[in-house]
């Protein structure tokens, strides 16, 4: 969500530099920054409550973004917050970076002192229960994030997989109403996970039940695809978020 201008000068020209058709790319794109922070965490939901959330607020109002959100770390690995971004495009989304960055004024330096750790990645959709428009909008209060590390060159295949045997399960989950919504996401630029997976729901509890089922189906009537895509994406690392910026204390 907050990312550093040279960041995003850094990452267009790694992308012109690989041949990538940045403005032909018109599935929503998520530009999401993952942090470690310190042990101050009523000071830190002040700082993106009156110094960012207004800049965020305005940049979706104007259709800048067409949403923004905080994760509160749950359960899972070492990252405590997260924040995003979405946008149509790779280009729109660092167009909408770099205004952002540049209003933020002490409130980036604030969340820097706080949070002296960041990882940034894009994200692209790839398939999901939400159209286009809809991705990480109007959120319920739980997330699960589970960040996969796939062979490159096969990972096509894993979006195959995810879309024509995983999806239609997510979707019965959906409409059965355990998870609210569910969405798969390629990387675009960041770290080593290539791939990620997310629901949202109501309660972390009831998306951990909903997972376990899913995996539960894939293990007894899909258990070829689901064993072509664990050789695949051989790794991955589960995170269950809150999410929302809390409220003022």
């Amino acid at each position: 969500m907050i990312a550093r201008t040279c960041f995003c000068t850094s990452v267009l020209l790694s992308l012109l530099a690989a041949g990538t058709p940045l403005g032909a790319q018109e599935a929503p794109v998520v530009y999401a920054s993952y942090y470690t922070c310190g042990p101050t965490g009523q000071r830190l939901n002040a700082v993106i409550r009156d110094g960012f959330a207004p800049a965020l607020d305005r940049a979706v109002a104007d259709g800048t973004f067409s949403a923004w959100g905080w994760l509160t770390h749950h359960t899972g690995g070492t990252w405590d917050r997260a924040g995003y971004v979405v946008a149509p495009n790779v280009n729109a989304v660092l167009t909408g970076i770099e205004g952002l960055v540049a209003g933020l004024g002490s409130a980036l330096q604030d969340l820097d002192a706080i949070c002296p750790e960041h990882e940034d990645y894009i994200w692209e959709r790839v398939a999901g229960s939400q159209s286009p428009g809809e991705v990480a909008r109007d959120r319920p209060s739980a997330a699960i994030s589970t960040y996969w590390v796939c062979d490159i060159a096969r990972e096509g295949r894993a979006d195959t997989l995810v879309t024509q045997v995983v999806g239609p399960i997510l979707n019965e989950q959906v409409s059965d109403g355990d998870i609210a919504s569910w969405t798969w996401f390629a990387h675009v630029v960041g770290g080593k996970y290539r791939r990620l997976a997310v629901t949202d729901g109501a309660d972390a509890q009831g998306l951990l039940t909903a997972q376990a089922a899913l995996v539960e189906q894939l293990e007894g009537s899909q258990r070829d695809a689901f064993r072509e895509f664990g050789e695949i994406c051989t790794s991955h690392q589960d995170y269950v978020w809150t999410v929302g910026v809390p409220a003022a204390q």
